[in-house]
């Protein structure tokens, strides 16, 4: 046993043996921990009290994630770390303090079926030389996982995947051995690696091999423990008789750096631990080969992400210009060869350098490029120029009208380029509204477009498909499916408070060939959590931090609560024919316009002392009938955490009739 494996010391004579203990390493992924242990506690349903105890270990994250299980998970044993321990380390804390049979180390982004722990317990009962077992796991888009099934990174399938014959060749034999997809994805197989992400151990293997490695930080750990399994004479199986969602990419992205470095750090550690001689010796060349050709694709991809845009637009550009000025030459000097071949060669450049130096300088090249801040660029970098050329010589004066026509020119050039990008949908403009259909039972429908409006998020619901109690489940997906056609739909929210994990698990995976993305609504949340693809961080749709306590947003509220107050005044009469009394609506409008109190914020919240009390609530929006206090609250939160100006107004006037009565109230 490595000594950075930690002895599992064996329960205490008297002690009580649980079935099952369930351990989470978690580390600023709030919003999918909480699915996950809804997820958990669903499948803990049915079992008997006392039978599986659940750990959460915190890893010192900065989301408020162990402030969350304390409130929602109450029963949950959490160990909060005062610094990120990694995962081997973690895993081995709540290990040593876990009573279970089985062990089930399970990662934050990751979704179960009902019947998953049941399942895969009663394998474990039924295989007595079963040490380890993994699972099934789908992305959350329904694509299979390989790495659900591995096979050991040995000096010559480390070869074959570096090389990328195994890409080439995934159902060889020879070849393919890393993720072993020559085997069937449905039939239960005797495997040699399984995934940290989802792994049953039984809890007498680990008394005698030891917990994780924790020379490993993060990866690694899991291809560690399997071969110590194997080695102490265990199977590790595959179990594809229940499935589950596995998001991926929340903590390190594919292709960054930092997972290159980490990633095959922890091979390394692996081929020194395990690999002796000739054979760990070239296995380590292998590995550190592998380090080198992927940092360097990993640099090249980043620089050809930085450099792609500038570059096409003065090329662009570039060509605009030399259009404009032979066409100027032509035809309003005297000639095609009126200006100097140093102009375009030299001048020309020099010109769009300044431009797009100008344009960076004013966020030309940021996420999402305002069309205003394009303008503001391209015209200081013209007077840049035009100040320069009015101390150059005279023979170096060439023209002032190609200047302002060039700065027009390559305006145009990269505001229409960004226009494209956001057309095409292009990595850099992402804001594009999707389409959407919700699925969900009757009641759920409501909460959800809430979600969605409150956070801000790019999503137009384009229907609703109501899940019929008496349909079957082939005509489920057929009628999604239809649905999604023609209304030309990009995603689907499942609805996680009124369909089960298994239900939405069973829909993704049948889903799965449709291109369609996937989101689910977990139930009594104020988010909504999806993945596109297994190199790509899950989507949340809540709101990005902006608090309301800011200074720059408290004095924008204070404009917005006057300029409010200053149009009802106006609007008195009015509003008097429409039905409101403006003796009781008149008293309001001047305490907020007198600063004692504000239009919209918390009402639900306790006292927070730096907010005058509101009139109207974030939730007033949409109707208070159909939420609950808790979902109250954590709109407000919301609210609170990132406050929008524009949202007040129609909160306001979409309340005018009952503004009185809420106010009283």
């Amino acid at each position: 046993m490595s000594p950075a494996a930690p002895e599992i010391p064996p329960l205490a004579s008297g002690q009580t043996q649980r079935r099952l203990s369930v351990v989470v390493v978690s580390y600023n992924v709030r919003y999918f921990l909480e699915q996950c242990l809804e997820s958990v506690k669903k499948a803990l349903e049915n079992w008997k009290e006392g039978e599986a105890e659940v750990f959460v270990v915190d890893n010192a994250s900065v989301d408020n994630s162990p402030q969350m299980v304390k409130e929602k998970f109450p029963w949950v044993r959490l160990l909060v770390n005062a610094e990120n321990k990694g995962f081997a380390k973690a895993n081995n804390q709540a290990i040593q303090q876990a009573s279970g049979r089985y062990i089930l180390l399970l990662n934050p982004d990751t979704l179960i079926q009902p019947d998953t722990l049941t399942r895969v317990c009663d394998f474990m009962d039924q295989h007595a030389d079963a040490g380890g077992l993994g699972v099934r796991m789908v992305d959350g888009s329904g694509r299979f996982l390989p790495e659900s099934k591995r096979g050991l990174p040995t000096p010559l399938t480390a070869f074959f995947k570096v090389c990328g014959l195994a890409a080439l060749f995934p159902k060889s034999r020879l070849f393919g051995r890393y993720h072993v997809r020559y085997l069937d994805e449905f039939q239960v197989h005797s495997v040699e690696v399984l995934s940290g992400a989802f792994m049953l151990l039984r809890r007498s293997v680990l008394e005698k091999i030891g917990g994780l490695d924790e020379d490993f930080f993060m990866y690694g750990e899991d291809i560690d423990l399997s071969y110590r399994i194997l080695k102490a004479g265990y199977k590790n199986y595959y179990f594809p008789h229940t499935t589950i969602i596995h998001y991926k990419g929340e903590s390190t992205k594919k292709g960054s750096l930092n997972y290159v470095k980490v990633f095959y750090q922890a091979m390394i550690i692996f081929a020194e631990k395990h690999f002796t001689g000739s054979g760990g010796l070239g296995f380590r060349w292998i590995i550190r080969g592998a380090v080198v050709l992927r940092a360097t694709l990993a640099l090249a991809r980043r620089f050809l992400g930085l450099i792609w845009l500038p570059l096409a637009d003065a090329m662009l550009s570039y060509g605009a210009l030399r259009e404009i000025t032979l066409w100027w030459a032509t035809h309003v000097k005297t000639g095609p060869g009126y200006y100097p071949p140093a102009f375009l060669r030299w001048v020309v450049p020099a010109y769009l350098l300044v431009w797009l130096l100008s344009a960076t300088a004013f966020g030309a090249y940021s996420r999402n490029t305002a069309r205003a801040s394009l303008v503001k660029g391209i015209a200081f970098g013209t007077l840049i120029i035009l100040a320069v050329y009015a101390l150059l010589p005279e023979h170096w004066r060439f023209s002032r009208a190609l200047i302002l026509s060039g700065a027009v020119s390559t305006g145009l050039v990269m505001g229409f380029l960004r226009s494209l990008l956001r057309w095409f949908g292009g990595s850099r403009h992402q804001n594009l509204q999707k389409k959407a259909i919700l699925v969900a039972r009757d009641t759920d429908f409501q909460r959800i477009r809430t979600l969605l409006l409150e956070s801000g998020s790019p999503v137009r619901i384009q229907t609703e498909v109501s899940v019929r109690t008496e349909e079957s489940f082939p005509a489920l997906v057929h009628r999604i499916q239809e649905t999604a056609r023609v209304f030309d739909a990009q995603e689907v929210i499942f609805s996680g408070a009124e369909l089960s994990s298994d239900l939405i698990i069973r829909l993704i995976d049948a889903l799965s060939e449709t291109h369609l993305d996937f989101k689910i609504a977990p139930p009594e949340s104020a988010f909504i959590i999806g993945s596109h693809s297994v190199n790509r961080r899950g989507d949340l749709y809540v709101m990005e931090v902006n608090a309301l306590t800011a200074p720059n947003n408290r004095f924008r509220k204070r404009c917005v609560d006057v300029a409010l107050s200053v149009g009802l005044l106006l609007l008195t009469p009015f509003l008097w024919l429409g039905g409101v009394r403006p003796a009781q609506l008149v008293p309001i409008i001047w305490k907020v316009l007198m600063g004692r109190r504000t239009w919209v914020g918390p009402k639900s919240l306790p006292d927070l002392g730096h907010l005058k009390p509101a009139v109207l609530a974030p939730w007033h929006n949409v109707g208070s009938g159909t939420l609950s206090e808790h979902h109250r609250q954590d709109l407000e939160r919301l609210y609170l955490r990132d406050y929008v100006w524009w949202h007040d107004v129609p909160i306001v006037f979409r309340n005018l009739k009952k503004l009185v009565q809420i106010a009283k109230d």
